[in-house]
């Protein structure tokens, strides 16, 4: 418990604050720890390998985890990142992320970037599996959730066919023809539950092929409602059963959804996405700007901003006049950060 209240003591006094033109919230840290030192080294970095550990080549980083150099930026001298800030672990000096989301020395990186299959190209952020044009969806306007992931793109013109394969898109047509034209004379190789049984058309762990349902998938937001679905008919990989999306697309055991979706507190609500930018007192008649980053956790209901508490209010109970003035004791504090704070101490604290 030390340790988790020296590194919520070391977020809330070193700096991590949001740009102090935009109105914040007043929020109390001197109650987090009294005596003890965070455990940072001399250049501001973190000490401790058993309280925040990262995997080889890589380091703990208080703010810059959401904006890192990889094979397609490294070489750039700025990188355009958003002015929030995000703990988590960052490639050490001389390592860039490769096309497989590990840590590289850049040299390696032109190697590791020709891995892409023919037709298809490295993307350091677009290779969410739910954001890929297909045979199916190429002509459509599709939900793509604003996550980052590095992987492997269809070159531009060039879409995914039924064995994940890029084609050109007037290609389409030949697999729209009936199954005759996939698989020649075979019938399509399925179970009696319509799943695939094909080694050509392999999907990534806990999931499997369907024919049609690819389209309409539970997620940790949905999997205990009544989920509605089109009658589209879109073939691709699902989660296997007892496993959902989870927030990184990748299909987990349902259990291990965030605990979060069912513990906001009263006038709240939880949103896989927007945690980050919400309205309060001092910006809710404002129009606030709000980066493409996506950070689930606990917002507010309608009609109801953050108060100076840090819980949801009426709008119309804010304090005409709040003051952004702290006193000593305390510290300008966006109240998203905060919960982001409040999040990361739950975690080391299990």
């Amino acid at each position: 418990m030390v340790a988790a209240n020296s590194l919520l003591l070391f977020l809330l006094t070193t700096g991590l604050t949001p740009d102090l033109d935009q109105p914040t919230t007043p929020i109390p840290w001197r109650s987090i720890s009294e005596t003890d030192e965070p455990p940072v080294n001399e250049d501001n970095e973190f000490d401790s390998k058993d309280l925040l550990p990262c995997p080889k080549h890589e380091r703990f980083d208080r703010c810059l985890a959401h904006c890192q150099r990889n094979c397609t930026n490294y070489k750039e001298k700025y990188i355009p990142c958003p002015l929030i800030c995000e703990p988590g672990c960052i490639c050490v000096e001389g390592y860039v992320r490769g096309p497989e989301g590990k840590c590289i020395p850049k040299e390696k990186c032109s190697r590791s970037s020709e891995r892409c299959r023919e037709h298809s190209k490295f993307d350091h952020c677009g290779a969410h599996p739910s954001c890929q044009k297909n045979c199916q969806n190429y002509n459509e306007n599709f939900p793509c959730p604003a996550i980052c992931v590095p992987g492997c793109i269809c070159e531009d013109g060039y879409v995914e066919g039924p064995n994940k394969e890029c084609i050109k898109k007037e290609e389409c047509r030949h697999y729209s023809e009936g199954w005759d034209s996939i698989f020649e004379t075979e019938e399509p190789p399925v179970n009696e539950d319509n799943e695939f049984e094909s080694d050509a058309l392999k999907c990534p762990e806990h999931e499997h092929w369907v024919l049609c349902e690819a389209h309409c998938q539970k997620n940790c937001t949905n999997y205990k409602q009544n989920l509605p679905c089109n009658k589209r008919c879109v073939g691709g990989c699902v989660c296997d059963r007892g496993y959902v999306r989870g927030l990184n697309g990748k299909c987990i055991l349902e259990e291990k959804c965030p605990m979060e979706t069912e513990k906001c507190p009263e006038h709240e609500h939880w949103d896989r996405c927007l945690a980050h930018c919400q309205r309060n007192c001092s910006n809710y008649d404002k129009h606030i700007p709000c980066t493409m980053a996506c950070f689930p956790g606990c917002v507010c209901d309608e009609g109801h901003v953050r108060g100076p508490n840090g819980k949801c209010i009426l709008k119309e109970k804010c304090p005409k006049e709040p003051d952004t003035n702290c006193p000593k004791t305390q510290n300008m504090m966006s109240a998203e950060l905060t919960h982001r704070v409040k999040k990361l101490a739950k975690i080391m604290t299990k």
